[in-house]
């Protein structure tokens, strides 16, 4: 504006000039020159007018006594809030308008202004209180306007709103206070570091001086200090290395220390900050946060020093948890172990004493059958078949008790007779599958794994309403089993069956199998849903960790006075010429009484010698050389299938056949591939017995059902 007030008082001096110089000589300017010149003054006024009294800011000219107002635009109004004709009217009116407490002010610098003749331009700030009792505030610029000669003409003057930048200015200031308030109160130190200025605190807030114990004076000196000197010397290279980094990388960090108090107490800290970059993108200053966590500290090495603690009970607990399970585990194979050796010693009793008193009866009575008249033959014959059926029913209590094809030829076998005899006594059909590998070698693990699937079977006949279910027997991992019993009948509900009451009597119910298991070291998952089928999963060790059973079968054993030595010397006084020889091995003396009273009744069979082992039967053989060799299965010392193995690799004209109180398949199977030419049991008829020693030691061929186990 200034400049554009000079450009139109200089193109009134060009005219002024033109015209006073025409008196000198010069040619004045021509009418239509002067109309011309007339012409751009009067365009550049209202050009000048225009622009002014559309600007925002007041625009005035007046004279240098400030006497007299030229100019004004109508923006004067709208900031002082008064009109222009009472600033022509009365020119120093706007004062009148300036805040009480500026005023003095306003007038001073007005009266310095006229008294230099406004030679210089100025500057002022001050507050304009308008009628309806709003403030503004007003930035206002005066500056001189010369003449050619260079004297003060005009005094011109610009007054600018400057209201928004005092309020923010303000806002700011209330703001800085706040903060300054809010950061002295709070419990942790605030801090801003200059960097450039060596890394010392020129920002800090009260809380330095009770964290370090330390007035602002033993600080630093105002507020320039640095809290380092304070960091004990073995955290401090820590922590400078951290700060350079985050620094160096523009990140923020946080890093933990301890700190020496002016009281020699240490306390712990835990500091924030972040890196600020100044204009030329080096870094600047740190703003950051530091608290004291010493409680917190303390806190957790006390609640460290509670774990640890807490840590050793319960090792020691768990320890003892251990060695209390181990022991449950031991008492528990024990019990197993303890229950299949009753069980065996009541089979062995049944078997060694009951069913060979009863087969010798059954011999002897077979015997009486050619002595007695035709008046006592249907007694004789009515007590032998009533002797027969107290043989059958006291073997299948032997074979209940204890499967003998269990404890001899494993889990597998076992699982395969169990599954026949289901089939044949209880009508379910069992798909059996047995992978490899899944031999425990722990004979208690083996036991409870086979009640346990005898004990499922018998649920599956009992409750799931089927004819049919299926056992997998797999490997489980590198060292356990699994066998998964199941069935598609009506199912149960597994948490409705769990709250059921145990049984009074002890067994292997199904939730009992959980604990039986557990405490070998295994498990037993079961999942059923009614009319859904039910699932058992066992898993068990397969690697063993203490010795099996090892029963022993036992014998009465025989001496010079025994019925082989009476049989022998009854062989020695009278000996049968081309009957077949005999050789008799049990281990049951009543048997071999049996036996030979049977057979010392025939002509063409001869008993040559008895035996009462495995052992002895071979060197019995080896010295008698007889035709045939009537084996028992179980023996002390060697067992039959083991003597009839030798005595058919040593002497194969020598014939073997096997005689067991049992009828298992897989025992005929195993004594037939062991060598021998038949396998009887003892429970039947004595004529097929003596038929099979006549075929077998005369070499006539053998009939289609030879070598099976037979009743009749």
């Amino acid at each position: 504006m200034a400049k554009l007030i000079s450009t139109q008082t200089e193109t009134a001096r060009t005219l002024i000039r033109r015209l006073r110089s025409a008196g000198s000589g010069d040619a004045p300017p021509s009418p239509e020159e002067l109309l011309r010149m007339a012409e751009a003054i009067q365009g550049d006024q209202a050009l000048y007018r225009e622009l002014a009294e559309n600007l925002q800011e007041v625009v005035w000219l007046g004279t240098p006594d400030w006497q007299h107002v030229l100019y004004v635009n109508p923006a004067y109004e709208t900031l002082w809030g008064r009109s222009v004709q009472s600033l022509y009217d009365e020119p120093l009116s706007w004062v009148e308008g300036v805040a009480e407490e500026d005023r003095e002010r306003v007038r001073a610098n007005i009266e310095e202004r006229v008294a230099d003749g406004i030679a210089n331009p100025a500057f002022l700030e001050y507050r304009v209180v308008r009628p309806d009792g709003s403030v503004r505030w007003v930035m206002a610029r005066v500056f001189p306007i010369r003449d050619e000669k260079g004297r003060t003409w005009r005094a011109a003057g610009l007054a600018v709103d400057v209201t928004a930048r005092h309020e923010a200015e303000e806002q700011a200031r209330r703001s800085e206070r706040d903060f300054r308030t809010l950061a002295r109160n709070l419990p942790c130190v605030v801090y801003r570091v200059h960097l450039r200025d060596g890394n010392r605190m020129r920002f800090f807030n009260d809380a330095l001086e009770k964290l370090t114990g330390f007035s602002e004076r033993d600080l630093g000196v105002g507020d320039v200090c640095s809290i380092d000197p304070f960091i004990l010397a073995e955290d401090r290279p820590g922590v400078v290395a951290t700060v350079r980094r985050a620094v160096a990388a523009g990140q923020p960090f946080e890093v933990s220390y301890r700190i020496q108090r002016a009281d020699g107490e240490v306390r712990h800290c835990s500091e924030r900050g972040q890196p600020v970059q100044g204009e030329d993108s080096r870094p600047l200053f740190i703003d950051g946060v530091i608290f004291d966590v010493s409680a917190q500290a303390r806190a957790e090495e006390a609640l460290r020093l509670a774990r640890d603690e807490l840590e050793e009970r319960v090792e020691e607990r768990t320890a003892e948890l251990s060695r209390r399970a181990q022991q449950l585990a031991r008492l528990t194979s024990e019990l197993t172990l303890a229950e299949q050796r009753e069980r065996q010693r009541l089979a062995q009793l049944l078997h060694d004493h009951l069913q060979q008193l009863l087969v010798g009866a059954k011999l002897g009575l077979n015997v009486l059958v050619g002595r007695c008249d035709e008046g006592t033959l249907p007694v004789v014959r009515q007590t032998e078949e009533l002797v027969a059926q107290a043989l059958r029913a006291s073997r299948d209590l032997t074979v209940e008790l204890s499967p003998p094809i269990l404890h001899e030829a494993g889990l597998g076998p076992g699982l395969d007779w169990l599954v026949r005899r289901m089939n044949s006594h209880n009508g379910l059909v069992v798909d059996l599958r047995v992978g490899e590998g899944t031999e425990p070698e722990r004979e208690d693990i083996a036991i409870v794994l086979f009640e346990a699937v005898r004990e499922l079977l018998l649920n599956v006949i009992k409750h799931a309403g089927v004819t049919a279910a299926r056992v997998v027997v797999r490997r489980h991992g590198d060292d356990r089993v699994e066998i998964v019993v199941s069935d598609q009948g009506i199912g149960f509900d597994p948490e409705e069956v769990a709250r059921r009451p145990p049984p009074v009597a002890g067994g292997f119910g199904l939730f009992s199998l959980r604990e039986r298991l557990s405490l070998l070291g295994g498990e037993a998952q079961i999942e059923s849903t009614p009319g859904g089928g039910t699932r058992v999963a066992l898993t068990a060790p397969l690697r063993a960790t203490r010795g099996g059973l090892d029963p022993s079968n036992g014998g009465d054993g025989t001496d010079a006075s025994s019925p082989r030595a009476a049989g022998a010397r009854r062989r020695s006084a009278h000996e049968k010429e081309g009957a077949v020889r005999v050789l008799l091995v049990d281990d049951h003396v009543v048997m071999r009484q049996g036996l030979c009273l049977l057979l010392e009744e025939l002509d063409d069979i001869e008993v040559v010698g008895e035996a009462s082992d495995g052992q002895e039967a071979v060197e019995s053989a080896r010295r008698l050389r007889p035709d045939v060799v009537l084996m028992d299965l179980s023996m002390p010392r060697m067992n039959g299938i083991d003597a009839t193995r030798a005595v058919r690799a040593e002497m194969p004209e020598v014939q073997v056949i096997g005689l067991s109180m049992f009828e298992e398949q897989e025992r005929a199977e195993a004594m037939l591939a062991a060598g021998a030419a038949a396998y009887l049991t003892k429970t039947g008829d004595p004529s097929a017995l003596v038929a099979a020693i006549l075929r077998v030691g005369r070499g006539d061929e053998p009939p289609d059902d030879a070598g099976a186990a037979s009743d009749e």
